[in-house]
């Protein structure tokens, strides 16, 4: 393992990954041609989100998606005119899938984010990377050394808002700062988000 690797370096190279993502044609898209990717698990809050946005994408086609539950794989294909697969491995060995959007429950991520950094598979993860920061660390060795682009769905780290802030208190432009509070709320239980059908 690459010892220098610290948490803040990792979410350094991940943010400019990020920003280098959305802002570039990716390196592994070709011309005219949509960019191939999958679903590894769609067991996350966000997972409707996220296939929203992915439809809004003419230069995206969601070729598979995967999950341990086959009917919320399936309800999820369903909606991005997909297909399933009952073993993840197919997305793996898949020459045409260039990235995957890994929204499985937390407790897989370790197996799945190694399994697509070995296949060589740019990836998004959602929240939290690991259960443990021995996961998480392996996690990030293994990404880096494969040269993958990636990120995670700590995506208030680049909020426009968040960033002036550090760059801010970088300037010294707040003084000395003693002591910081911030809160971040949502409607999620109140607007049925976590209920179950």
């Amino acid at each position: 393992m690459n010892l220098q690797l610290n948490r803040r370096a990792f979410i350094k190279s991940a943010t400019a990954a990020t920003a280098a993502a959305a802002t570039l044609t990716p390196a592994w898209a070709q011309n005219d041609k949509k960019t191939i990717i999958a679903f590894v698990g769609v067991a996350h809050i966000h997972t409707p989100g996220f296939i929203s946005l992915v439809k809004t994408r003419e230069d995206v086609k969601v070729k598979l998606v995967w999950d341990h539950d086959a009917a919320r794989a399936e309800k999820n294909a369903k909606e991005l005119g997909a297909q399933t697969v009952e073993d993840v491995q197919k997305i793996w060995s898949d020459p045409e899938i260039k990235a995957v959007i890994i929204c499985s429950e937390t407790n897989r991520h370790h197996e799945l984010v190694l399994a697509a950094a070995k296949a060589g598979k740019h990836m998004f993860a959602e929240k939290p990377l690991g259960i443990t920061a021995k996961e998480s660390l392996a996690m990030a060795d293994a990404i880096e050394k494969a040269h993958l682009l990636f990120t995670t769905g700590y995506f208030m780290r680049t909020d426009p808002k968040h960033i002036f802030l550090k760059d801010e208190i970088a300037k010294g432009n707040f003084g000395k700062i003693t002591r910081v509070r911030g809160s971040n709320c949502h409607s999620g239980s109140l607007g049925g988000w976590f209920d179950t059908e």
